[in-house]
């Protein structure tokens, strides 16, 4: 059954974000020590905390496109399909997937696991409504699609090269 189109208008009003000064210069302190038990965290935690309404304001682009309602048509679990390995080994060498799940294999990364392990360590996730979760859980599992398109690997290194890479795009949409 078809899915009715996201009209954003619509949506309960955006949880509202402000930035979390205390908790970003913690976390960016974790960062700069690298301790690789606490890196994964700590990344996600510095995004948290910038906090602001970028991931609103692009959800709102994206479903102002026929791509952006297509996805939402099909809202299938991008962090499901990600935590396949067995669909994802059986892909071309060389192609995103394979190199994906070879990513994930290198680090004991599940996509599923990280995102409901986020799901706890967020400061809103259960403020928002069923629309901006499916959101956010896909734009969760985009950081570590970033770390192999970008060729960053996710040590204390590669974390750091991917947030000065991706927080600018962040900041700048604030």
């Amino acid at each position: 059954m078809p899915r009715s189109p996201v009209v954003v208008a619509n949506l309960p009003p955006a949880v509202r974000l402000r930035v979390q000064w205390r908790r970003l210069l913690h976390n960016l302190n974790l960062l700069r020590k690298g301790d690789p038990a606490e890196v994964v965290d700590a990344a996600f935690s510095v995004g948290d905390a910038i906090g602001g309404m970028s991931q609103e304001r692009q959800m709102r682009r994206i479903f102002a496109t026929p791509e952006g309602q297509a996805l939402w048509q099909h809202k299938e679990s991008l962090s499901d399909a990600l935590s396949d390995h067995a669909a994802l080994a059986s892909m071309p060498p060389g192609s995103l997937g394979r190199v994906f799940l070879a990513f994930c294999r290198r680090h004991g990364l599940v996509s599923r696991d990280l995102v409901e392990h986020q799901h706890a360590m967020s400061r809103d996730y259960h403020k928002l409504d069923p629309v901006r979760q499916w959101w956010n859980d896909r734009h969760a599992v985009m950081h570590d699609i970033l770390h192999v398109l970008a060729g960053y690997d996710a040590t204390h290194a590669g974390e750091s090269a991917l947030m000065c890479f991706s927080l600018p795009h962040r900041l700048n949409d604030r």
